[in-house]
């Protein structure tokens, strides 16, 4: 039982050595045929660009550190939204109205689905990735290296303008909900000014002060006798009692609304900023330039694994036909 794998292994060399004209030349065939033919294919060229995302965002809001956030990359969400820019269809019409790809890449419009094919083709030569430390990695292929590294380019140059677009629109739509609620916030402050000037003229000013005082002049009316005077005062303590409250929450309120105010006017600020500014939206770290180095096809790449592909598959229909001339013998034998 143990020699049987050694017998198999045995047979098949013993098989490949019988055929082995046969395999050497369909193998040697194959080869050469394949190479031949990468000749007729035309090479590829890869340019490669790598950005960062700076957490641009940083700049918009208040206390932060020039020299230390300016310096910082972006995160997880700043190159998901480069990522997103990148892989945008807006982005790739621009492309391929910029660099005419519908003929460069010989699309026929005539046909049904001419855009599915453009951007397949787009698909194809056009790689956008994570590196490995946190980057974004823009990989063009073409037949013309310095096409290549110029579209490359030119998506790393649109950013900015697709990037501060995007930010530009949310932020002149945040300035109009800002001014929306400033202007909420304002008739409620002219209102409570009204009401709290209504009670300073009732003479009620400083609740907290007014009743100490009050309460002092009345015990020191009644410890001198005088009645009138304490009566006075003490029509002056329910006025006190009955509006105080009220002051109170007015004046409490009121602060909360200039807090509020104090706070939309500084967001309203950034937003406007944000809608006027262009703000550098990645740090380029590497440019794509033009590579002489072809990347498709690898001719010797091909030219192997046919001769590998060929000679299996003769291998294996070898070994059928001797299988059938086999049964053939043995039914012959038999009858």
């Amino acid at each position: 039982m143990n020699n049987q794998p050694d017998q198999t292994a045995f047979s098949v060399i013993q098989f490949a050595w019988k055929w082995r004209k046969l395999l050497l030349i369909i193998t040697l065939l194959s080869g050469i045929l394949a190479f031949a033919v990468t000749l007729f294919i035309k090479p590829m060229y890869r340019s490669t660009a790598i950005v960062f995302a700076p957490m641009y965002n940083s700049l918009m809001v208040e206390n932060f550190d020039m020299k230390n956030d300016i310096k910082r990359y972006g995160e997880e969400h700043e190159t998901e939204q480069l990522l997103q820019i990148l892989n945008s269809r807006d982005l790739k019409d621009t492309l391929v109205r910029q660099f005419n790809l519908i003929e460069h890449y010989g699309i026929d419009m005539s046909r049904k689905l001419w855009k599915s094919e453009l951007y397949k083709a787009l698909d194809n030569n056009i790689h956008i990735k994570r590196t490995q430390y946190g980057g974004i990695s823009i990989s063009v292929d073409d037949i013309d290296p310095q096409k290549a590294a110029l579209i490359a380019n030119t998506m790393v140059d649109k950013l900015d303008a697709f990037k501060n677009k995007i930010d530009r629109e949310r932020s002149i739509a945040a300035a109009e909900l800002l001014r929306s609620q400033m202007m909420e916030v304002n008739a409620k402050m002219i209102i409570v000014n009204d009401s709290i000037q209504k009670l300073a003229n009732e003479g009620i000013f400083i609740y907290d002060l007014q009743v100490e005082r009050v309460i002092q002049q009345y015990a020191a009316a009644l410890g001198q006798g005088n009645i009138a005077g304490a009566q006075r005062i003490q029509k002056e303590i329910e006025k006190l009692t009955k509006w105080g409250p009220v002051s109170v929450v007015l004046r409490e309120e009121l602060i909360y609304l200039i807090r509020r105010e104090t706070q939309l006017k500084s967001l309203l600020w950034n937003a406007e900023m944000n809608a006027n500014g262009v703000m550098p939206t990645k740090f380029v770290v590497e440019k794509a330039v033009p590579i002489e180095k072809k990347v498709y096809p690898k001719k010797s790449i091909i030219a192997l694994l046919s001769a590998i592909g060929a000679f299996m598959a003769t291998f294996f229909v070898l070994l059928i036909v001797e299988k059938i001339k086999t049964d053939i013998s043995v039914h012959k034998k038999e009858e």
